[in-house]
């Protein structure tokens, strides 16, 4: 009695030509013999499941092996859901729908290790005895090519690639080197698969989306805080490709009306190192000078900050990043932080970073999850004791803390090309926490028809929900992609900050140990190619922002021209 079978099972990743390709190579592993038999029952009953990965290994005349023989294919042994599968059509009469399941769940077992780009076929054997033999053919890595890199070093993106030419295609380690290469702003790498020259390998093609990695900016928004007068102008300097080496670099120059009002900038430089770290360092200087009916500020603030980052192994639903990082801060003032008070000397702050992000993308949505724990161990350089701290506008305040942040997001996909976005966020601690470090409520992001800034809080929740438009054109092209985007939103925020041990001072101020704030927003984004971003909200109040104070709203705008 003959039999043969070849099929994959339905819902794999559309890997496209190369699995036609695998299908073509399984049809003629089948045509070894004669032809399939009809899909009828036989009185044979399945007694044995043989796996074969070297087609040399194949018997035509059959074998009699009990049970399953899964030496051959290690990757299909260490499945239990196969053997639980395979276990189970034991005994059951031997039909094409039998053989078209076996082969289904071999493939499946690849899958689920991380290999899609696996068949499984039946060929053509004799079956009197009740075993059969399975044949696997597995792609494995031919060349590898890079297309489109003109900014970019193509051996360098090559490179990147860590599986070798002979060696399996596992779809985890394939897609977090695409991560790793799609960390820089200015390039897109996708990957297209090819037939190989030999049979069981396939090519990769790395196909490179690339912009000019520099980038000059300058924009403006109402976003500053109310003690600098809101009006905020901008302007800065990208670049992701310096020296060659895929350093990358961001300048921003920032001022307010009057630059001898506010002026201040800020700068980060990281550095990708081979075993796929991320070195960045951080820098910024401010100068406030407010003249005011109630008080004068001329006041510095800077802060320099150490971030290293990395991934960790990703998994089949979840990419998960971590970092560490160090930030000392220094300040004589509290008003880039939504205060209005001035100090008579500096201090400082010393906070120590541990981070984990994941995120879940999906056809359906994406899901992001992020825990961020800081701690100030106290006494660390001048101006870093608790006496310091508790003189720079906030009583009682040990140099000793800590704090944990949570965040969470989930993005839906709506008919009609509609999308819901829910994100939320914590701020847990114990302690007073100095005025650089406090939980700010208000703004665009946050909170729109609010001020920046508008509440300030130890401890802290947050969330909001926006449902945003299809994204229209205003300018179409016949032939052409439209060169710009309009996308309409409506949002609903909410939040909540604390104030850890009130002091008299501040109950005397009306400052209320919890304050809500509420509101509901409507906003419109304004994309013209790459060179012009606009963004507009205006938020109404659902809650007064303080104590005898009516609601209100506001607009909120924000432009960037790039160059």
């Amino acid at each position: 009695m003959n039999a043969a079978s070849n099929t994959r099972p339905p819902g794999l990743p559309p890997w496209a030509g190369l699995r036609r390709w695998l299908a073509a190579g399984a049809g003629l592993i089948a045509a070894l013999g004669a032809g399939a038999q009809p899909d009828v029952a036989t009185e044979m009953p399945l007694r044995g499941v043989v796996l074969r990965q070297a087609l040399q290994d194949f018997v035509p005349a059959g074998v009699e092996t009990p049970g399953l023989d899964l030496a051959a294919a290690p990757v299909v042994a260490a499945d239990a859901a196969f053997q639980t599968k395979a276990t189970a059509l034991l005994g059951q009469p031997i039909t094409l729908a039998l053989l078209h399941e076996l082969t289904a769940e071999v493939v499946l077992a690849y899958r689920r290790a991380g290999r899609p780009l696996a068949d499984a076929a039946v060929p053509e054997q004799n079956i009197s005895t009740g075993t059969v033999q399975v044949i696997i053919l597995e792609a494995h890595l031919g060349t590898v090519k890079v297309e489109g890199a003109r900014y970019f070093s193509a051996e360098r993106i090559q490179a990147a690639l860590r599986t070798q030419p002979g060696e399996p295609l596992y779809a985890g380690t394939l897609f977090s080197d695409l991560d790793w290469l799609n960390k820089n702003p200015f390039r897109r790498v996708d990957l297209v698969y090819e037939r190989g020259r030999d049979l069981g390998t396939t090519d990769v093609v790395l196909r490179v989306t690339e912009r000019r990695p520099w980038q000059a900016f300058a924009g403006y928004d109402n976003e500053n805080v109310a003690a600098l007068g809101r009006d905020r102008w901008f302007a800065g300097v990208r670049a992701g490709n310096l020296w060659g080496a895929e350093h990358q670099l961001n300048l921003l120059y920032t001022q307010g009306r009057d630059a001898a009002e506010y002026r201040g900038i800020a700068a980060d430089y990281t550095v990708p190192l081979r075993w796929r770290h991320l070195v960045t360092v951080n820098a910024a200087f401010a100068e406030p000078n407010v003249d005011g009916p109630t008080f004068d500020s001329a006041g510095r603030s800077w802060r320099l900050g150490l971030r290293y980052a990395g991934e960790l192994p990703r998994t089949r639903l979840w990419e998960i990043d971590w970092a560490a990082g160090y930030e000392i801060r220094s300040s004589d003032n509290d008003i880039l932080f939504g205060g209005t008070s001035v100090f008579s000397s500096a201090y400082q702050t010393h906070e120590f970073l541990a981070e984990i992000a994941a995120r879940r993308p999906g056809p359906a949505g994406e899901s992001t999850l992020k825990a961020a724990v800081y701690l100030s161990p106290g006494g660390i350089g001048p101006r870093n004791a608790s006496a310091d701290l508790s003189a720079g506008g906030r009583s009682r305040i040990g140099a000793r803390y800590a704090y944990l942040d949570l965040g969470a997001s989930h993005r839906v996909a709506l008919p009609r090309a509609y999308a819901l976005s829910l994100a939320a966020s914590a701020r847990l601690t114990g302690d007073r926490l100095p005025p650089s470090s406090e939980f700010a409520l208000g703004g665009a992001n946050t909170m729109p028809g609010y001020s920046e800034a508008t509440v300030l809080g130890d401890s802290a929740v947050w969330a909001q929900a926006k449902l945003q438009t299809p994204v229209w054109h205003v300018f179409r092209r016949q032939e052409q992609a439209s060169a710009d985007a309009v996308r309409f939103s409506a949002s609903y925020n909410l939040g909540r900050v604390w104030l850890t041990d009130r002091t008299p001072v501040e109950a005397a101020q009306g400052l209320r140990e919890q304050r809500q704030l509420e509101s509901i927003g409507l906003g419109v984004n304004y994309e013209f190619s790459r060179h012009l971003q606009v963004a507009f909200t205006y938020g109404w109040q659902l809650r007064p922002p303080a104590p005898g104070v009516g609601r209100s709203s506001r607009g909120h705008v924000s432009a960037v021209l790039n160059f």
